[in-house]
């Protein structure tokens, strides 16, 4: 749906602000009488409110009164076409249902010939996204690339996650002390027993602390997946080796060899990612004077120091890349924050924010260079050949069209995949029962959900001085919550001039299940957004204009994992929430294992040496013209990195077993070779 303004929009300038800000949309002017009365996000508030009184979970995405919604889509025609904003029902979900997207694997009944015709095929997220846009870039094979995904984006984590850049946060949740399995389960039985002790006492805690903790283990979810407790512990056991007990010397791991050091340095890699592929527009609106990338503390002093700890423990382990600098109490107090509520500032210069319109403004670099988008398209089977004895490679997909159930073919090249949380399953269905089928070959995906929510803010630009509203351009990431500029504009009504805001929430989280408890929304808005954003002085209205669940998949590694089970084919999975921060140096690093796989199946290096070239990033990277900036270990993240040949493993017929018949016809062998020597 394409979204070009109503009636009451009468007239549109674009300012010169434009060119250096590409959230400000430029002026816009209406009529008092065509503008409505923003009421403070009371119809969802209300209706959030019932559902934690009922304890029922954010299943079904909340839509903010009509005329706010016309409204927004009235000021804000780009981002409610790049977001879906109040567009969703519970149906754009339906993706997440058990089976919904799961893919198979198995052997093409009828492979295509040649390679006339195939493509190098681009499936899903940011990630696969970015990777076709590296081969759509160099100049190489550039019409060959084919990137595809469903056309329901407004429903992805993508969408409904703020969209930060930061380096500082693409580390494993087990750095920050209550961020971990036993720490959830502590707060899961606090929080029942306050519910049922005193519920009054209990809705005002939800409501006014901004450091009540918010995750939450779902009973009925765990039973149903017992396989999260494993990942629990082997994420216990991985944080012992990065942070021990969370006392300095406690760890196992020397800091070079930590999760946190790779995955920083690999999303710090995005700068110069970026910077190669020569983007109209930016990629990341990195931190500036008028737009910062802030980590605040809020509320009380207590857990100021345990998150200066953390800070500590980040510059120790991953050194220049997370880079800090803390504002003075008079800068909190110029760009407009309440110096009694933010207790503390932390700017990250180097981190920022990756605007709603990338995705469009990748695909059509695609487009431009030749290649080929298409949306509405759902990977359904993965078709494979044998590729020798030990190997297979990918010939053909299969699409389904989710608006019209028809199947499409498309024959490979080479394959690309980060399908995101939604799905959690691939499997190798065998022919002619010749072994058993393979099962889930991906490593146990965990949810954890969270809530976004869109709101707007309309400030009276003669009671408030611009300086102070400085603070809703930042971008801005407290513990478990984060608010983000979706857009701006300037609203002239009667030929009085009103800054208005798009802005967009998140918090978490609740495992292991994909819908966000009520608590959590109501906790992110008006105990953290309202205070810190001043929402209720003079000159400033506001009203929320959707709320819904957003959930991430994570694996117990906290972070990426890879698998390359077939000769062509790459696939990215259980991003968690670093996946925006790093789908740059993702899509890269996706071409670099591809070239690698190739050379291994080509016999050009044996397993042993396709190993040692993921421990220490020796890629020959295709479709990249420049320098390989990988020089971590990324061995650790790959799944079978021994033999990676997965697909081959369940495809491959049986070997001849040797029978205890074969002595018995020794008798006759010596008869036929007495009769030859007559």
């Amino acid at each position: 749906q394409s979204f070009t303004g109503h009636c009451k929009l009468k007239f549109l300038a674009m300012s010169p602000k434009t060119a250096d800000d590409p959230l400000f949309y430029g002026t816009v002017y209406m009529d008092n009488k065509d503008t409505p009365t923003m009421r403070s996000g009371q119809k969802i508030l209300t209706e959030l409110e019932h559902l934690m009184e009922k304890d029922q979970a954010l299943d079904t995405p909340l839509r903010g009164q009509d005329e706010i919604v016309d409204f927004f889509v009235e000021i804000f025609p780009e981002v409610a076409e790049s977001n879906s904003v109040g567009q969703l029902d519970q149906n754009a979900f339906q993706a997440w249902q058990l089976g919904q997207n799961n893919v198979v694997v198995e052997l093409d009944p009828a492979p295509p010939r040649s390679l006339e015709g195939a493509k190098d095929v681009y499936v899903g997220g940011p990630a696969a996204l970015f990777s076709a846009a590296i081969q759509a870039k160099s100049g190489e094979e550039s019409r060959d690339v084919l990137y595809c995904h469903d056309g329901n984006r407004g429903a992805s984590n993508w969408k409904g996650s703020a969209s930060y850049f930061h380096v500082r946060d693409a580390i494993p949740v087990y750095y920050w002390p209550d961020n971990h399995g036993a720490y959830t389960l502590y707060a899961t039985v606090k929080h029942w027993l306050q519910r049922r002790l005193g519920y009054t006492t209990y809705c005002q805690e939800v409501a006014n602390d901004p450091n009540w903790n918010k995750l939450r283990l779902n009973m009925a979810g765990l039973l149903k997946e017992p396989r999260t407790l494993w990942l629990f512990a082997k994420n216990q056991m991985r944080a012992m080796k990065d942070v021990g007990l969370h006392i300095e010397g406690t760890n196992l791991a020397a800091p070079e060899d930590t999760t946190a050091h790779v995955t920083t340095h690999h999303a710090f890699l995005t700068h110069q990612i970026v910077d190669k592929l020569h983007p109209p527009r930016p990629v990341i609106m990195q931190s500036t004077e008028d737009k910062k990338a802030l980590h605040l503390h809020l509320g009380g002093a207590p857990g100021l120091k345990e998150a200066n700890g953390v800070f500590k423990r980040l510059a120790d382990v991953c050194g220049d890349v997370v880079r800090n600098r803390k504002l003075t109490e008079s800068e909190l107090t110029n760009r407009g924050y309440d110096s009694g509520f933010v207790k503390q500032a932390l700017e990250f210069p180097q981190d920022g924010y990756i605007p709603p319109y990338v995705d469009r403004m990748l695909e059509e670099m695609v487009e431009r260079e030749g290649g080929r988008t298409e949306g509405s398209l759902r990977l359904k089977k993965i078709l494979v050949t044998p590729a020798g004895w030990d190997d297979t490679r990918v010939s053909q997909i299969v699409f389904e069209n989710v608006v019209t159930g028809v199947e499409k073919v498309t024959p490979v090249k080479s394959l690309y995949l980060s399908l995101g949380p939604s799905m959690r399953t691939m499997k190798v269905i065998t022919p002619q029962r010749i072994r058993q089928d393979s099962g889930n070959l991906l490593n146990h995906v965990m949810w954890a959900s969270g809530a976004s929510i869109v709101f707007m803010v309309k400030i009276d630009k003669s009671k408030l001085p611009e300086s102070t509203i400085a603070k809703f351009r930042d971008h801005i990431d407290a513990h478990n919550k984060h608010i983000v500029r979706l857009g701006e504009r300037e609203l002239i009504v009667d030929g009085k001039s009103f800054s208005v805001f798009c802005m967009q929430t998140t918090g978490g989280g609740h495992f292991p299940v994909k819908d966000a408890h009520a608590e959590t929304a109501i906790n992110v808005f008006q105990a953290n957004v309202v205070p810190l954003l001043g929402l209720k002085q003079d000159g400033i209205e506001y009203d929320i204009v959707s709320a819904r669940s957003c959930a991430r998949g994570i694996t117990a590694q906290n972070v990426f994992r890879l698998t390359a089970p077939a000769s062509n084919m790459v696939m990215l999975y259980g991003i968690g929430g670093i996946g925006m921060t790093t789908m740059a140096p993702n899509g890269l690093l996706m071409k670099a294992v591809m070239g690698a796989r190739e050379q291994l199946a080509q016999g050009q290096i044996s397993n042993t040496e396709w190993q040692a070239i993921l421990q220490t990033s020796q890629f020959s990277i295709p479709h990249w013209n420049h320098a390989n900036p990988f020089q971590r270990n990324y061995a650790q993240f790959m799944d079978s990195v021994a033999k990676p040949q997965i697909f081959a493993k369940y495809l491959k017929p049986r070997p001849l077993q040797q029978t205890t018949s074969i002595p018995n016809i020794l008798p006759t062998l010596r008869a036929v070779r007495y009769l030859t020597r007559a």
